[in-house]
């Protein structure tokens, strides 16, 4: 279960960080304008990206309300490469230590119990058997993530 846990985070991270290095560096903004046209002006909503100058526009002249197109660049002005790497990093950071668990519990001979939850550690201690036991929790919301990311089922 760990080496499947940790090779889902370092996946996710991974493709993440060649989209993020790939991208346009930033920083990102949004942009609104009108430009005249006929019949009537032409309406643009666009992510912006310096110093490359770069644009990713969307036509929402007919659009009906510019308040679902303004969130969605808004969004992606937010989703930054730099953004990205910085998640990239903690993706990396929960399989590392789920990774580091394995010496241990080899250490101790105990099988690792694998839960998810709200945060990520370690418990190391006896059962009522009196027998070690290790109980690892990673981080729900890095494996929520990481699948959502590479787009695969739980």
């Amino acid at each position: 279960m760990n080496a499947d846990v940790v090779d889902l985070l370092e996946r996710a991270a991974a493709t993440l960080r060649e989209l993020a290095q790939a991208a346009t560096s930033g920083p990102w903004e949004v942009i609104e304008d009108v430009h005249r046209g006929y019949p009537e002006p032409a309406r643009e909503i666009s992510v912006w990206s310096q110093p490359e100058d770069r644009y990713v526009t969307e036509d929402v002249t007919n659009a009906g309300s510019l308040d679902r197109w303004r969130a969605n660049a808004q969004h992606i002005a937010i989703w930054s490469p730099t953004n990205a790497l910085l998640v990239a990093d903690w993706l990396e950071g929960e399989a590392a230590t789920v990774a580091a668990m394995e010496p241990l519990a080899d250490l101790i001979g105990v099988t690792i119990q694998h839960t998810s939850g709200n945060s990520s550690h370690v418990d190391v201690g006896r059962a009522e058997t009196g027998s070690w036991r290790m109980h690892a929790r990673t981080d729900s919301f890095a494996l929520a993530l990481a699948r959502s990311i590479l787009q695969e089922d739980t």
